[in-house]
């Protein structure tokens, strides 16, 4: 997950950084998410991602997949499709109106793959990791 989500500045020998994604990881456990992995045919793990479920009592919910990556040497092979497709499918047989996704606003690369798999963006948010980040966009698939 370390280079998934930090890539290549992630440094396994500085404790800081370790603890930065131990608390990450605990925070989506503990907000219910589930972690789904993607493993090649040699057991090599090739892609993850967390799926948070918001179902409410009075309303219809709502999914969000968090933290969607692949590993750097098995990009561009239809990993991230196919763990979006699992998404969706988790999503709709829990009952969920929709299924949503962040990302960089500077990642040409994700942006086009979730277009092509149904979602459109809604939002976007500048300046979120500090004045000189460009920001997050946030792109949503109805399920209905």
């Amino acid at each position: 997950m370390a280079e998934i989500e930090a890539g290549d500045w992630f440094d396994m020998n500085r404790p800081d950084h370790l603890h930065w994604l131990d608390r990450k990881i605990a925070r989506r456990i503990g907000s219910g998410g589930q972690f789904y992995g993607l493993y090649l045919p040699d057991e090599q793990p090739s892609a993850i991602y967390c799926l948070l479920l918001e179902d409410h009592p009075m309303i219809a919910g709502h999914a969000e997949v968090l933290d969607l990556g692949v590993v750097k040497t098995h990009r561009r092979q239809g990993h991230g499709t196919r763990l979006l497709r699992d998404a969706e499918q988790r999503s709709r047989a829990a009952g969920m109106a929709c299924l949503y996704i962040e990302t960089y606003v500077g990642d040409k690369i994700a942006i086009a793959v979730y277009e092509k798999a149904g979602f459109v963006q809604v939002a976007e948010i500048p300046g979120l990791n500090g004045p000189c980040d460009r920001g997050q966009v946030t792109l949503l698939k109805k399920l209905d």
